[in-house]
């Protein structure tokens, strides 16, 4: 499992005070894996949690804020711009966006 620690940041709230670490990893299951064998938590889609944290015996809790809504971008070099696997892998991952886009609201 790979883990980069990005940033250590001390947080300050009346009555308590704490350090959270900041960390990259190469996979998101490596997230899972990292909260199972630390004191950390982490933030991955709901749907990944449910999944894996019966394997590690991890609690899954709603965030206390609400996230803006993200924004994806597909990118292709261009000699596979007219490629019709590409093409259809594109509308492919496109209509996956737009399903669970529609399933949200």
């Amino acid at each position: 499992m790979w883990v980069k620690v990005l940033d250590t940041l001390f947080i300050k709230r009346p009555g308590q005070n704490f350090l959270c670490e900041v960390c990259q990893v190469y996979k998101v299951s490596s997230i899972v894996q990292l909260v199972a064998s630390t004191d950390l938590v982490g933030i991955v889609p709901r749907r990944y949690a449910e999944q894996a944290s019966p394997q590690y015996g991890l609690q899954i809790f709603d965030l206390p804020l609400e996230l803006s809504n993200q924004q994806f971008h597909l990118i292709w070099h261009k000699r596979a711009a007219e490629d019709e696997g590409i093409k259809w892998l594109r509308e492919k991952i496109k209509s996956c966006f737009a399903q669970n886009q529609q399933n949200q609201t």
